[in-house]
């Protein structure tokens, strides 16, 4: 096992065997943000060489190990997957809103669970449908196998006519060239005088005024009663938001294609006014006196509470930029964004829009398949990837073993989100480990091949 603790500029390691208390060491950083970075590469080393992620955790500690006969345990509760044999238990579990965990072919299960109208899985097979049928429409085997042939088949043929947002058909091009995108901060780059938010992990959002939409242009379908207190001569900049490590399930309610779901635990978390005149102080004052002014004519409380702007504070220096981001991981959260204080909305890839992290991530195109070697003989050993910015290379780390098959790995076509350490000096992401497949970004946004 091996094991990383990091308080402030602190790291402190523990490593050895299993069912041993180890042997301990420290290492003093300059700056926190040194620390973190120190962390991430050696556990990024750890994990090419073999080692996997036991476990995830919002608190400091991470634990990895290159045994998979048991489980290191954090001080956090890891929910127990349990898989249960027995059918009827399984339907029962499933239609009470437990999840359900189905063994795959690896030893990490698969989990299945039912929300508003629809069910989910995450395996593969799902996960690439769903973009096309919608939630509704789509199924697998896994849960075929827990509700049966008829009822999943008359489930997906009740639904297979709802409109579907992520036709061409649907997509509004003038919308991508209205987004404005983040570059990496710098410490470089003094913050002082920025604004400074919480960077959400949820699905980009943009309010024309009439309608909402993914940042790719597809139109977002949701019940009438939720954009009824949106301002509507005004275009919004924001976020569909569900609460911080919710993107699964926000995405679940956010990409359905019938108005269904429980839209009343979704906010629009708005961030930006980009066709007002002036800075982003002036752009976000616009806004909430716009919302205030919807908000006063006979609104529901549901209503209201859709749409809220987006906190922020103005930042002090380095020092609270790195407390800020220190606070907002422990507590689950992504990083930051860093807003320029007097700049005018700008639209792309902009220094004034700037995403603080421990680790940097983007995004990228599958165009292919490593060949596995070893214990992966015959599987997939690394996704072959291209970047926006026309860079190739390959992510193997991150990927689970029941992603390694060729039937359930990430699908070639399909955009992923992946992190890693820096850019090599040919713009090549260092230690780029897998985090999910993206169903909200579109394929057209990378370099053909």
């Amino acid at each position: 096992f091996y094991n990383m603790t990091w308080k402030e500029n602190v790291v402190s390691c523990k490593y050895g065997i299993k069912g041993t208390s180890g042997n301990s060491a420290e290492k003093q950083f300059g700056t926190a943000m040194d620390a973190r970075k120190y962390v991430d590469k050696v556990l990024a080393d750890k994990l090419r060489n073999g080692y996997y992620e036991a476990s995830s955790s919002t608190n400091s500690s991470v634990f990895i190990s290159n045994s998979k006969t048991s489980t290191a345990i954090t001080s956090k509760t890891i929910e127990s997957k349990i898989v249960k044999d027995d059918p009827e238990e399984q339907l029962e579990d499933l239609e009470n809103g437990l999840k359900v965990y189905i063994q795959g072919s690896s030893s990490l299960p698969y989990t299945c669970k039912k929300f508003d109208g629809g069910y989910s899985c995450t395996c593969q097979g799902w996960t690439m449908n769903v973009k096309n049928k919608g939630v509704q429409a789509t199924s697998c085997k896994h849960l075929r196998s827990i509700r049966g042939d008829e009822a999943e088949y008359l489930r997906c043929e009740e639904n297979s006519g709802v409109f579907n947002p992520s036709s061409k058909s649907q997509r509004s091009n003038g919308i991508v060239a209205k987004i404005a995108l983040a570059h990496p901060w710098k410490q470089t780059t003094d913050p002082t005088g920025y604004l400074m938010s919480e960077k959400l992990d949820g699905m980009r959002a943009y309010w024309t005024g009439k309608q909402l939409f993914t940042r790719s242009g597809l139109a977002i379908v949701h019940p009438e009663w939720f954009t009824a207190a949106f301002p509507k001569d005004l275009e919004l900049d924001g976020e569909l938001f569900l609460g911080r490590k919710k993107f699964e399930e926000c995405m679940s309610i956010t990409r359905r294609t019938d108005k269904g779901g429980d839209w009343t635990r979704v906010s629009y978390v708005v961030f930006d006014a980009p066709t007002v005149a002036g800075g982003i102080q002036t752009r976000l004052e616009t806004a909430a006196e716009a919302i205030q002014t919807v908000a006063e004519v006979g609104k529901t409380l549901e209503e209201k509470a859709a749409i809220r702007i987006h906190p922020f504070e103005i930042c002090q220096g380095l020092p609270h930029v790195l407390e800020a981001l220190a606070a907002v991981e422990i507590l689950g959260g992504e990083g930051l964004m860093l807003r320029h204080p007097t700049a005018r909305h700008r639209a792309g890839r902009t220094n004034d829009l700037l995403k603080v992290k421990s680790f940097h991530d983007d995004e990228a195109l599958i165009t292919g398949y490593e060949q596995g070697k070893g214990k992966y003989a015959g599987m997939v050993g690394a996704l072959v990837c291209v970047a926006r910015s026309g860079a190739r290379f390959k992510v193997g780390s991150g990927l689970v073993d029941n992603q390694r098959s060729y039937s359930n790995a990430p699908k070639i076509g399909s955009v992923i989100t992946f992190k890693y350490f820096e850019l090599s000096n040919d713009g090549i992401p260092r230690f780029p480990t897998f985090m999910r497949i993206r169903t909200d970004v579109d394929a057209s946004e990378f370099p053909s091949t």
